[in-house]
């Protein structure tokens, strides 16, 4: 009878200890998650310091070549902690040949030497476009002399850094990276290429009238834009 009574309580035992011990762990689990989850809401990383302050890391794209040229370029990029703000996107596939955080640009030659940066002091590249790059014709490829930018490489919002949030313009550059110039002082919601690549379509943007269209072409062996009449759309 005694041995019955200790094997019965052995069983017990065997079933009850695993419970006891999930039991532990699932309040261990609950309480990390709940730290987890007060640090997110209550103690932000990106709410405590400063966006100047924030950590990241230097990345560099593989060199990627460019169109009707003997030149590559590589993309100096910051990554943050957590990936934030990176998109793991394939530039060189890529309608826009940079990713967002993308600082400045380094070109090289044909024999992978470097030729210079772009930037004389890294700033913010939100974009970077060469139109019809991924053609084979010819004729269209041999159209392709110049490299257009959106660039910001001011503080306008004053955080203490100069990245994608900030005003960025249009930039013009040849193939090398050379010639780098503003192409307007003004802000631009967006451009296009036109007339065989020789002229961008700016579409403007005027805080004061944003109902009204306002649009500037600038020609790129004149360096000078045609102002268009303003219009609104919905009248």
């Amino acid at each position: 009878m005694k041995n019955k009574f200790i094997r019965i309580l052995i069983i017990i035992n065997g079933i009850l200890i695993p419970i006891f011990i999930l039991y532990i762990f699932g309040l261990l689990v609950i309480e990390k998650y709940e730290q987890r989850q007060n640090q997110i809401i209550d103690d932000s990383f990106f709410e405590s310091e400063k966006p100047s302050e924030i950590p990241f890391e230097i990345k560099y794209s593989s060199p990627i070549k460019l169109p009707n040229s003997d030149f590559y370029y590589i993309a100096i990029e910051k990554e943050f902690e957590d990936d934030y703000g990176y998109l793991d996107i394939n530039i060189e596939d890529s309608e826009n040949m940079v990713r967002m955080n993308t600082m400045n640009i380094i070109f090289l030659d044909e024999n992978f030497q470097n030729s210079g940066k772009l930037l004389p002091e890294n700033a913010s590249i939100k974009s970077m476009f060469i139109p019809n790059r991924k053609t084979e014709d010819s004729k269209i490829l041999k159209g392709i002399t110049h490299i257009s930018y959106f660039i910001a490489n001011s503080d306008t919002n004053d955080d203490g850094i100069i990245d994608r949030f900030d005003q960025h313009y249009v930039y013009l550059s040849d193939l090398n990276g050379q010639n780098l110039n503003k192409v307007i002082d003004k802000k631009v919601k967006n451009y296009q290429w036109i007339n065989n690549n020789k002229e961008l379509l700016l579409t403007i943007d005027n805080p004061e009238e944003p109902n009204k269209l306002e649009y500037g072409i600038y020609n790129i062996d004149s360096k000078e834009i045609r102002e268009t009449k303003n219009f609104n759309p919905t009248e």
